[in-house]
């Protein structure tokens, strides 16, 4: 049995410190990374096993936003300051996982600006200290309030 799964980019949104993130770059709106792995595996000289739970989930995201939007300004305002912030993933499409919340987010350093003959995009960089799954529940809270 064939099976067809849709993918549309567009139903993918990251939501920042309250602001969803729009004007993203050519190539890619952006990408997670867990910094670390949630097993490890520890295999005995007989050959029998121990896989160890990891706790750690803290993650990065880039995004690359068009170096001409407006939002650069607000991110850059966000990287000087001293505030942590939330943030939330929605994966419209519902392929498996529903998205991904965290909190105490920061960015890590302003956006590299290139002067050139044609507008490019400025890569920001996210760190969250502890990203996770939302759950059925959270969707439904979620959407009930319009998120």
């Amino acid at each position: 049995m064939n099976r067809n799964y849709n993918y549309n980019s567009m139903n993918h949104h990251l939501v920042v410190n309250g602001i969803r993130l729009i004007d993203y770059g050519k190539d890619s709106k952006f990408k997670i990374i867990y910094d670390g792995d949630f097993r490890s595996l520890q295999v005995g000289v007989e050959g029998n096993s121990t896989t160890s739970e990891r706790h750690e989930r803290s993650a990065t995201i880039t995004l690359k936003i068009q170096q001409a939007s407006p939002l650069n300004f607000v991110l850059e305002r966000m990287a000087h300051s001293k505030e942590r912030f939330p943030v939330l993933y929605m994966n419209g499409d519902f392929t498996g996982d529903l998205g991904k919340k965290g909190e105490n987010a920061f960015i890590t350093k302003e956006a590299d600006t290139d002067v050139a003959a044609d507008s490019g995009d400025r890569e920001w960089t996210i760190k969250v200290p502890h990203l996770t799954t939302l759950t059925d529940a959270a969707i439904d809270l979620l959407t009930s309030y319009g998120g």
